[in-house]
This record gives structure tokens, C-alpha cells and sequence, in this order.
């Protein structure tokens, strides 16, 4: 009574790690770009949708959802899911600045406040 073929289904697999936590701020220190929102049946509050900012840069499968709560609107109730697995792209960048090398020495030339000399620092990473 179907007719023609099955049509094939994707699939989720399951997560490792799946974490939830009530939050004042959705502030958490990753950066997240918002790709969905959706209205929760017998709900105040809709539920938005997160992947890590560097899913297709660095392949970051984290995810996270958020949704205030309907007894304390002021506070998140925050679900992660996946483990980070990007850099801090502003970090990756400064590892492979020029001069920042082990063993690099930086050299400050700084007028001194007493009798017009100069001082030297050296600083070694």
C-alpha cells in the first residue's frame, strides 16, 4: 500500500556529552551562532538553538540550546551538547605571529624618568 521505495533517513548520532545548567547570563566565554528558535508546547519561553561559530573552520560539532525558565525568567536553563573541539581563532593567530617563536627575545626602549637615560628590558617567552 506504500508504493514506491523507501526513502532513506537520516539518522543523529549519539552525543558523549551532554550537560545541562541554569545560567543568569548566556554569556559562557565560546562564541555561538544562533540557528534556530522554536515555540515549546505548555511553555512562557521559546527554546533557541546553537552551533559553535567554528563548525565549518575548524569542524566544531558543539551545540547548545537555551530557554529561560518559566518560574525564574531571569535565569537560562542552558543544555550543551558535544565538547568543544575549535581554538580560540585570535590565539591560533598569535601562535604563528612572527617574533613569537620560543626563545624570542622583545627589546623595550623606554626613556627613564631620572636624568634623560635609557633603560633595556629584555623579556623572554
Amino acid at each position: 500500500a506504500g508504493g514506491g521505495p523507501r526513502k532513506a533517513c537520516r539518522t543523529r548520532t549519539q552525543d558523549s556529552s551532554v550537560v545541562t545548567k541554569n545560567m543568569r547570563s548566556l554569556e559562557d566565554g565560546q562564541t555561538w551562532r544562533k540557528y534556530g528558535q522554536k515555540e515549546i508546547q505548555n511553555s512562557k519561553h521559546s527554546k533557541a538553538y546553537f552551533r559553535c561559530t567554528h563548525k565549518y573552520d575548524q569542524q566544531c560539532m558543539a551545540r547548545r540550546q537555551a530557554q529561560r525558565c518559566d518560574d525564574d525568567p531571569d535565569t537560562f536553563r542552558v543544555t550543551y551538547i558535544g565538547a568543544h573541539t575549535c581554538r580560540d581563532p585570535a590565539a591560533a593567530v598569535a601562535a604563528h605571529a612572527p617574533g613569537t617563536a620560543a626563545g624570542c627575545h622583545l627589546i623595550s626602549f623606554a626613556p627613564a624618568a631620572a636624568h634623560g637615560t635609557t633603560t633595556s628590558t629584555t623579556t623572554t617567552n
